[in-house]
């Protein structure tokens, strides 16, 4: 991390665990100048878990992580960041999975 005030980042501990699967941009679109830290850390970890992360849930521990510590304009900052690289990626994979052909086969009997 470039400095202790992005150090709060990592407190996440973020770790994908399944692709993309968000069928609802609306976390996407939700501008975080409108809210305050703790609810752009809530707004923020809906999209990680609808983007198949797993993390630590730091909104129930707020006044004690290093997050709430952090300059507002940061985390707003921040999480502006990561909804424009979501939103990237959603569509993205939206673009993936268009292409692909489902067909159902029917299981062997025995």
């Amino acid at each position: 991390m470039a400095s202790s005030d992005e150090a709060w980042i990592s407190e996440w501990s973020l770790v994908r665990l399944a692709p993309n699967v968000v069928t609802d941009v609306t976390a996407i679109t939700v501008p975080p100048s409108t809210l305050s830290p703790r609810e752009c850390a809530a707004l923020t970890q809906t999209l990680f878990f609808e983007m198949g992360f797993r993390f630590r849930n730091l909104v129930p521990e707020w006044f004690q992580a290093r997050a709430s510590r952090v300059d507002p304009s940061l985390v707003r900052v921040v999480v502006e960041d990561l909804q424009q690289l979501l939103a990237v990626e959603f569509l993205e994979w939206l673009g993936v999975i268009s292409d692909v052909v489902t067909r159902i086969v029917p299981a062997l009997s025995f």
